[in-house]
């Protein structure tokens, strides 16, 4: 199936309106205890248990948040034999299906079964498919080892078992978790936290994937202001029945369980681009930085389907592509930059990736940063000397190096800002008399703060090439700023220069002016175009270079890796390119220049003044980007408003979220 528009539709609009609650709804098992299972709020100091039949037991799986939920969702809880099946499951859950899948092929069963006795269609149920009978062949056709069906079939004796249903409901139960792997959706919080999984109705299900899609969603509550008159923007391309032929109820079911006021978090769809009337909406099952191999992979194990999408059907591949698996080739002959689907499958992209895995290992197993450090840099720098490449052309290649765009760095940058970040807490931990740790604190925080930004950068670049990324971009963004604000604040600046005040008791007597008006269009309800973002974008990556130009040095003249690299990274050249919005190479940023150079608080830190521009231009932007993608109550935007009117930046500007 396909959904596309109803009307011509501007980026930043929502599509799905009122927003759509899930058919079915589970927490995670790490928040059953810290989140309502109704509407998938926090929980109050006193929760509220299930109310259960006599029979049940006195074993309290879940908890809600108030009384109605209690009551709206405990007939549920006990009906589709969920709590039993909780019951049952030891702890730690030991099953890699997860306990909230199976859960939720219950619920789903209960909503969509019931009684019934007469026979199931097992390839789409309620309209929505199950992919049952390619996951049935799988292990007739996968010699990768993969046991998926085996995970099936697991969870549906599970199912069984809770439910004490009889064999003939084996086939039901497995087409029932068949179809939760198939359409299922990782569920957000209001603080971007995967608390659950969810199954929604076919306004949203039957949206298509592509690798450049033209939409993205989000979640929200159910809230008393909702439009009921409201309509759905988007129309599905074809109609069909459970039956796969044709039908008049192909917009799914309108259930009871779909019109509960206060069950699971709603979902929404919200442009990215401009889309014409009739146009296909898509949105992404999956990592969109990833290279095309990978995510063909991953959509045929999860969904049964290849993508061939645009993106995917580009030759030669799309600039994106190629950079995230661009490989340079080192030898007696000089550098060459090589990048395609060959190269990646070959061995020696697969050991350059067990290389990365195994600092990572450091990290997160091990619980050793600095070694992870090492061995990320040492990757990065010298690449794997013991790789080869078969022979080529006739050129005698020595080792290989990753692309500065290749995914690997990517990842790599994500997780030397951590690791850094990690390591300067742990040097702030020794007693504040110990002078040489708190300048090793000093410079890990500088290094992490580099590799944020770097990262912004580097996927800024992509995402002029592939507006498609923007969620992942507005994300690095507000994690650039934070970590640059986090430096600029530092009380170590005290300890080294001798400050005689804090950056937020000066700063801001003169950097007050320079954001006001560009915030007033970004966050207080001005009306998004393609024309408008083109130009509040390019004033805040122009500014944003001549600040990192400035600070680039000072940032990285600790950081082995990043010494090296400084003099061949061009700002300039990764935030200016050509993008896929109108004229954005062609602006100028004023709020720079309008900034005094603070002759008057001589005794502030220049470069501290500087971070501090620099860490606000990186929250503002990426809460921009994130308010194109989640609207007027992103998690991401949120937080960087309390910020800014933490620091006075907002005062005196009413904001519309």
């Amino acid at each position: 199936m396909e959904m596309r528009a109803v009307e011509d539709i501007d980026m930043a609009e929502d599509l799905i309106i009122p927003p759509l609650p899930p058919l079915a709804f589970c927490l995670h098992d790490s928040y059953l205890s810290t989140h309502c299972s109704a509407c998938c709020r926090p929980l109050p100091d006193s929760p509220f248990p299930p109310t259960l039949p006599p029979d049940s037991g006195d074993a309290h799986t879940l908890v809600y948040c108030s009384p109605r939920c209690c009551s709206d969702d405990s007939p549920l809880h006990s009906s589709s034999s969920e709590h039993n099946l909780l019951c049952q499951t030891p702890s730690p859950p030991t099953s890699p299906l997860g306990s909230s899948s199976i859960c939720l092929s219950l619920r789903l069963l209960n909503h969509f079964i019931g009684n019934r006795t007469e026979a199931v269609n097992l390839t789409r149920i309620g309209g929505l498919v199950t992919n049952y009978e390619r996951f049935a062949a799988i292990e007739r056709n996968d010699d990768s080892g993969d046991n998926v069906l085996g995970m099936i079939k697991e969870g549906a004796s599970r199912m069984l078992l809770a439910g004490n249903f009889g064999d003939d409901m084996a086939a039901v139960a497995e087409a029932m978790v068949c179809l939760v792997l198939t359409n299922a959706v990782e569920v957000q919080d209001n603080k971007g936290r995967n608390v659950g999984i969810g199954v929604y109705d076919t306004a949203f299900s039957w949206i298509n994937h592509s690798c450049s899609p033209n939409a993205c969603y989000r979640f929200t509550e159910m809230t008393a202001e909702v439009d009921r008159n409201a309509q759905l923007r988007i129309y599905p391309a074809a109609m069909i029945d459970d039956g796969g032929g044709e039908g008049d109820d192909a917009a799914g079911p309108a259930s009871d369980m779909t019109r509960r006021e206060g069950y699971g978090p709603r979902i929404i769809v919200r442009s990215i681009q401009d889309i014409k009337k009739d146009e296909e909406v898509t949105i992404s099952y999956t990592d969109l930085l990833q290279p095309k191999v990978v995510r063909h992979r991953e959509l045929l194990a999860k969904y049964q389907f290849s993508c061939c999408c645009k993106r995917c059907r580009a030759t030669p591949a799309t600039y994106v592509d190629q950079a995230l698996q661009a490989i340079v080739v080192c030898s007696p002959d000089g550098q060459n930059l090589i990048s395609d689907d060959d190269i990646y499958e070959s061995n020696a992209s697969q050991e350059l990736m067990d290389v990365f895995d195994n600092a990572v290992d450091e990290y997160l197993t091990f619980n050793n940063p600095e070694m992870c450090c090492t061995k990320l840099e040492e990757l990065l720098r010298h690449g794997h000397p013991n790789v080869r490449l078969e022979p080529r052309s006739g050129i005698s290649q020595s080792c290989i190096r990753l692309y500065q765009f290749h995914h690997l760095c990517l990842n790599a940058y994500t997780t030397l800002a951590s690791a850094y970040r990690v390591r300067a807490s742990d040097f702030m931990a020794f007693p504040s008399e110990n002078h040489n740790h708190l300048v090793e604190a000093f410079s890990m925080s500088k290094i992490s703060a580099a590799y944020s930004l770097l990262l912004a950068a580097v996927t800024q670049h992509l995402f002029l090439h592939e507006s498609s990324l923007i969620v992942t971009v507005a994300n690095y963004w507000i994690c650039a700023g934070e970590s640059l604000a986090f430096l600029c604040r530092s009380s170590m600046w005290a300890t080294f220069l001798k400050l005689q005040a804090s950056i937020s008791e000066n700063m801001l007597l003169t950097s007050h002016n320079c954001y006001q008006a560009i915030i007033a269009d970004v966050f207080a309800g001005k009306e998004l175009t393609s024309e408008l973002f083109a130009e509040k974008s390019g004033q805040f990556l122009n500014c944003i270079v001549n600040l990192v130009e400035k600070l680039w040095n000072f940032l990285t003249e600790e950081g082995s890796h990043l010494k090296e690299i400084r003099n061949h990274i061009n700002f300039r050249g990764l935030l200016v390119a050509e993008s896929p919005y109108k004229s954005i190479t062609h602006l100028i940023c004023n709020c720079y220049r309008n900034v005094p150079r603070f002759e008057a608080n001589a005794h502030i830190s220049q470069d501290s003044m500087d971070l501090f521009h620099l860490g606000v231009h990186c929250l503002i932007y990426g809460a921009y980007l994130s308010f194109v993608c989640f609207s007027k109550q992103p998690h991401l935007a949120s937080d960087v408003v309390k910020f800014l009117y933490h620091e006075d930046i907002l005062s005196g500007i009413q904001l519309k979220f």
